[in-house]
């Protein structure tokens, strides 16, 4: 008997030091919270319940005891009124017939609760027997207490089930812990506090079922905590705090001499300082990386949507430029009628610039693509060859312009049969020969193809430019990045080498480049040979 009450005694401390904490600090760090607020006040109701419940079993007095008994009582039918509300009118945000049922559960909870605590309607005088006493239900009260909480709990069961059934995967997985809370809460009163009572007339263990109102609390509190309102590292270590205050705190009163006591009161008084260090720099640490979240989510979608601006407007710029560049084409070509020498030379420019102006925009529509996984791929055996030959030719006027030579360098016995979507590679060579066309002002440019190796090719464009500094180095090859030294100069949008990493990855190869300021650059990829795809 006694060491039972030693563990009653320690087990309610514990519960009700804990559950004072937790309602706390749930209702205050958001008083305008439902769902809060709801949890707050169930916690709060059942430390009532099962503190006067013991205290009736406890109290040699019967009359006392049954004054304990009908608060403890009274508390059971406030807790049901905020667990339904809490679970079934703010948690699942249920109206029409579910909120009737809310206000009929309040009035007759409510008139329960005083009929309970103001008479002997429902719980008349206490057994009281060796080990301590319990309640005794009057015949109809019995009915009333166990009817009302019997049907309150199935209709909190069915309509998280559901719930459940009709949720995502996501919120399913948060339900399922009001579920296990709720059925193991349920099975434990049915057996301590119904069953053992009809059966077996045993009143014995009937704070057993009371004490798996912690169970319902603790798998609800995950369940909320799941569904971040809550966060769980804040909560596991106020909670782990707390229990080493309250060890310590017991350590005061079976300290044995003064010194214990002293040693004992300054491991207290240093692990209150520390915990409430610790528990502020977690707290800190958790709104930090909230802020860090919603920013990092902010910045998403300000690029989701800066992509989509991009691409509608590379979308609309296509058309009317190809038109320009085809009227331009037929007035060189004489169909407007013969038009004098320097205005030729001033159309060729123009033509030249509009070249450059639909690659930007088709550089811009295929960024688009290959990131959502539109690019639509034709892959064959192609001879890279062909592809370099291709291009030199396209730009061999444009740098003839500006006094440059293009030169294809390759050995007799070259391997360049590669495994690639031919437009796509022939898009990835004109992005390197266009840009050392475009940042060379003299010298020459070398298209230069060997084997590494015999199951790879390498294609290097090789030019004598003004060079590119390590620092400048990293940042290319990614989106939107040029090099410091190159801005101004042209126009271009950072696109191109970022589009050939992608399609050079794309097709099993890598890129690269080697420079050196005022020394030119050798911007290179490698291809394997004969590479087949699937896709």
């Amino acid at each position: 008997m006694i060491d039972r009450v030693i563990v009653d005694n320690l087990l309610l401390v514990l519960i009700d030091v804990l559950g004072l904490w937790l309602a706390g600090w749930v209702y205050l760090s958001n008083r305008k919270d439902k769902v809060n607020l709801g949890l707050s006040l169930m916690i709060v109701t059942i430390l009532f319940w099962i503190n006067f419940y013991h205290f009736g079993v406890i109290s040699s007095d019967e009359s006392l005891s049954h004054h304990f008994f009908k608060i403890a009582g009274a508390s059971v039918f406030v807790f049901f009124i905020a667990y339904y509300f809490f679970v079934v009118r703010w948690f699942s945000n249920r109206k029409g017939l579910y909120k009737i049922l809310g206000y009929v559960t309040l009035v007759y909870g409510v008139l329960f609760a005083f009929i309970t605590f103001f008479t002997d309607l429902i719980i008349t005088n206490p057994q009281m027997e060796t080990w301590g006493s319990y309640p005794v239900f009057s015949r109809p009260g019995w009915y009333i207490f166990y009817g009302y909480v019997g049907f309150l709990t199935l209709v909190i069961i069915l309509t998280s089930i559901n719930d459940y059934m009709s949720a995502e995967a996501t919120r399913k997985r948060k339900i399922k812990f009001f579920l296990f809370g709720i059925l193991t809460f349920t099975a434990l009163n049915l057996a301590f506090n119904v069953f053992a009572q009809i059966f077996f007339n045993n009143y014995k263990y009937y704070q057993i079922g009371n004490y798996s109102t912690i169970i319902l609390i603790g798998f609800t509190l995950y369940a909320i905590v799941k569904h971040e309102l809550f966060n769980i590292k804040v909560v596991t270590a106020q909670v782990l705090t707390v229990i080493i205050w309250i060890i310590l705190f017991s350590r005061l009163f079976v300290s044995r001499d003064r010194s214990e006591i002293i040693i004992n009161f300054i491991a207290l008084v240093l692990m209150t300082v520390f915990g409430i260090l610790m528990v502020r720099s977690i707290s800190r640490e958790v709104k930090q990386r909230r802020q860090l979240q919603l920013l990092a989510k902010e910045l998403k979608t300000m690029s989701e949507r800066k992509d989509e601006f991009i691409s509608m407007a590379a979308h609309e710029l296509r058309a009317p430029i190809t038109a320009v560049k085809g009227y331009m084409s037929m007035i060189m070509e004489g169909d407007a009628g013969e038009i004098p020498d320097t205005v030729s030379e001033y159309l060729e420019d123009a033509i030249v610039g509009s070249d450059r102006m639909i690659r930007l925009v088709n550089n811009m529509l295929n960024v688009s693509r290959i990131e959502e996984g539109r690019m639509v791929y034709q892959a064959g055996t192609v001879n890279l060859m062909v592809v370099a030959n291709s291009v030199a030719t396209e730009f061999r006027e444009e740098a003839q312009r500006k006094n440059l030579s293009i030169n294809i360098i390759a050995p007799d016995d070259l391997l360049d049969r590669v495994f690639v979507d031919q437009d796509r590679i022939y898009e990835v060579v004109g992005n390197l020969v266009g840009n050392a066309v475009k940042y060379t002002d003299h010298g020459s440019i070398i298209i230069n193809m060997l084997n590494p190796n015999k199951a790879t090719i390498r294609l290097e464009v090789i030019d004598t430019g003004t060079g590119i500094s390590q620092e400048e180095q990293k940042k290319l090859f990614q989106k939107f990045e040029r090099a410091e030294s190159s801005i101004g100069k042209t126009i271009g949008t950072g696109l191109g080498l970022y589009i050939s990493r992608l399609l050079v990855e794309r097709f099993g190869g890598k890129i690269g480049l080697v420079s050196i300021p005022g020394k030119g650059s050798n911007f290179w990829f490698d291809l394997p040979l004969n590479y087949q795809t699937t896709d």
